[in-house]
């Protein structure tokens, strides 16, 4: 399903989940409002922090991309910045393990203090440990919440 998202105009293809139990706090409470108030044209991204997306990594310079939580909202504003086009898709019922809200802390920290570099205009150097084959057009990545 992802991966037919990604057409030869779209850089980055967030999928995102459906939830009987998960609330996504941090999306919910951190990242969707920031957007909307720092980034409103992103509004139409369900779960920006869905830890499964598929993108052109030629377009992504991922020595800027931070090797933490915030993985997801970079990645998602720098596709955002270069004024290509976003996807998103639905990939259907989450079946994952529901945390206790204190364990979404650093996430959320992670998430807030990147955005706001980001709306600073910041440089954010040398935080990636992602390098991946230059010669692959397409790399995926998915966060192991459980």
């Amino acid at each position: 399903m992802l991966y037919n998202s990604l057409d030869k105009d779209t850089i980055f293809s967030n999928g995102y989940y459906e939830s009987d139990y998960d609330q996504f706090p941090v999306n919910t409470l951190v990242a969707k409002p920031a957007l909307r108030l720092f980034y409103p044209k992103l509004d139409f991204i369900k779960i920006p922090l869905s830890g499964t997306y598929l993108f052109r990594k030629n377009y992504f310079n991922f020595k800027q991309i931070p090797n933490d939580w915030a993985f997801d909202i970079a990645m998602l504003l720098n596709a955002f910045k270069m004024e290509k086009k976003i996807v998103q898709v639905n990939l259907g019922l989450l079946s994952d393990k529901q945390k206790m809200i204190n364990e979404y802390s650093e996430m959320a920290y992670d998430i807030l203090k990147y955005i706001i570099f980001s709306v600073n205009e910041r440089n954010i150097h040398n935080l990636s440990g992602h390098h991946e084959d230059e010669n692959d057009d397409v790399f995926s990545y998915q966060y192991d919440y459980i």
